[in-house]
């Protein structure tokens, strides 16, 4: 019997959009505590080592988990003056992350570089920007 090219592959259809999303099904079952590669292994019928490629490491995986709650945060069609845009915005964090078991926990004990996070990070600064009095400078 020969090997077709391919055969010790994992399953197809292994993606880290996958894992990432068997993460978030961890997490709402077992909460932050219980997440780890072994766990999403086990609900996705593959060994460890299979998610760990994908992940790399669980502070990574926790960053990208953080960057698809902070992509649920809407950025547009904010009301009113810079004070309640903020306001507003941070309204949205809130929901997103409530909207995930140990959300907060998760958003709070990372800061990954990627552009959900960046957007966010950006679209507030810059409300507070907004607010933030001009200074002249004594000439």
């Amino acid at each position: 019997m020969t090997k077709t090219p391919g055969a010790a592959r994992t399953k197809v259809g292994i993606t880290l959009d996958r894992v990432v999303e068997t993460a978030f099904a961890v997490l709402q079952r077992d909460g932050i505590a219980k997440l780890s590669a072994r766990a999403i292994a086990a609900e996705l019928d593959v060994r460890m080592n299979t998610v760990m490629w994908h992940i790399r490491t669980k502070d990574r995986l926790l960053g990208l988990m953080a960057e698809a709650i902070l992509g649920e945060v809407d950025l547009e069609d904010l009301p009113g003056d810079w004070r309640e845009q903020a306001a507003e915005l941070l309204r949205r964090l809130r929901q997103a992350m409530l909207g995930h078991r140990d959300g907060a926990l998760l958003v709070a004990g990372t800061f990954p570089v990627e552009p959900n996070t960046l957007a966010f990070s950006e679209r507030l600064v810059t409300l507070l920007f907004e607010g933030c009095p001009t200074r002249k400078s004594a000439a």
